[in-house]
């Protein structure tokens, strides 16, 4: 808490604004939330790059074929302190651009993740392939510290069901969900629950209904396969915030700050930071130039005027609620000084809701009616 009090003055020193200066004041006030206004909503984690699946929906599909990268449990151990430090009372998912169960020390990696921040709520989100090969299991993924586990149903949903209820623990689908059953995709106060959530995969969603769903990855897809689950390039996005960039941190396998949990292909790579930098790098990645730059053009539905958010049409169902006041978009942090951003905004005026999206469906299908004549 003295490193973070230390770098809060720091950012009183030259504030400028009363809006900013606003948001600073928070920081520190709270030991549950220390960032405060600044504060991270959930953590996702990348335990492992690279997945057993080729699925259509998803950008590993581009990745090398059975090519797998790792967390380091070291660099695991140093971003799970971090995190502690800035957010004692989080919720960290283990997914992103990979399949999490596939880590062979995936057990380790959770006892020292509950060990070191023990009011973290963890979650694993997985394809479940390897639950019902028994290379991991239920009962050793929550001793070791997960309290749910998030599976889209790839294989039959019977042998699914049928393992959740030889482990022991509770369990529901996600589209029965009761009152009470714990809430999915929130952040839980009570790090002793332990229950399982199962979900329909990509391939029986229907692609119209849930079309903001899907992301395109900034368009990189295998398209062949895309196609068969409705999903286009973005040719033109929609007219939506996301709230995305301004309460979740994505860190990679490696250590490194991402902007979006989509960027699968690394745009940023090695240019926002990393978890190595500490309590202060971590400021300037998170009030920084790029973030900052992000979370502007989003704030004003300008998805357009960013080179890789003009790509995509992903909107969550509270992605329009506005996240932070917009004058402290105005400025950024970098070298322990405030600067004014002056990037411009090019659309602030409502444009047609995603129409090179239907228009490209349209097209498709009309192509494919053809073809079978």
């Amino acid at each position: 808490m003295k490193e973070l009090i230390e770098i809060k003055n720091e950012l009183l020193n030259n504030s400028p604004s009363q809006e900013i200066k606003k948001y600073i004041d928070t920081i520190g006030i709270n030991k549950k939330r220390p960032l405060g206004k600044f504060n991270v909503a959930y953590w996702t984690i990348e335990p492992v790059r690279g997945c057993n699946l080729q699925c259509g929906c998803c950008a590993t599909t581009l990745f090398p074929k059975n090519e797998y990268k790792f967390i380091e449990v070291n660099t695991w151990l140093k971003t799970i302190q971090l995190i502690k430090k800035l957010t004692p009372y989080n919720r960290i998912d283990f997914a992103n651009a990979g399949e999490p169960t596939l880590h062979p020390e995936i057990y380790k990696l959770l006892e020292i993740g509950r060990k070191e921040s023990p009011f973290s709520f963890f979650e694993i989100i997985t394809n479940g392939t390897m639950l019902l090969k028994g290379k991991v299991t239920y009962k050793e993924l929550f001793d070791a510290g997960a309290n749910m586990i998030y599976v889209d149903m790839y294989n039959s949903s019977e042998k699914h069901i049928a393992l959740a209820e030889k482990s022991g623990f509770h369990y529901y689908i996600r589209s029965q969900k009761t009152k009470k059953d714990p809430a999915a995709w929130t952040y839980h106060k009570d790090v002793n629950i332990k229950c399982i959530v199962f979900q329909n995969n990509p391939y029986n969603w229907s692609a119209m209904k849930k079309r903001t769903y899907f992301s395109t990855f900034f368009n990189n897809l295998n398209w062949d396969k895309a196609k068969e689950l409705g999903i286009y390039p973005v040719i033109n996005p929609p007219n939506r915030r996301c709230n995305q960039p301004f309460r979740t941190v994505n860190i990679s396998f490696d250590g490194f700050y991402s902007f979006c949990c989509f960027d699968f292909m690394r745009y940023v790579y090695g240019k926002i930071g990393n978890i190595e930098e500490g309590v202060e790098g971590f400021v300037n990645f998170w009030i920084g130039k790029y973030m900052q730059d992000v979370r502007k053009h989003l704030h004003y539905k300008d998805r357009l005027g960013h080179p890789l958010c003009k790509k995509c049409s992903h909107v969550s169902s509270r992605g329009d609620i506005p996240c932070w006041d917009e004058k402290v978009l105005d400025f950024y942090y970098e070298n322990k000084k405030w600067e004014e951003n002056n990037i411009k905004i090019k659309t602030k005026i409502p444009q047609p809701q995603n129409k090179g999206f239907f228009n490209q469906i349209k097209k498709e299908k009309s192509h494919e009616s053809k073809t079978k004549e």
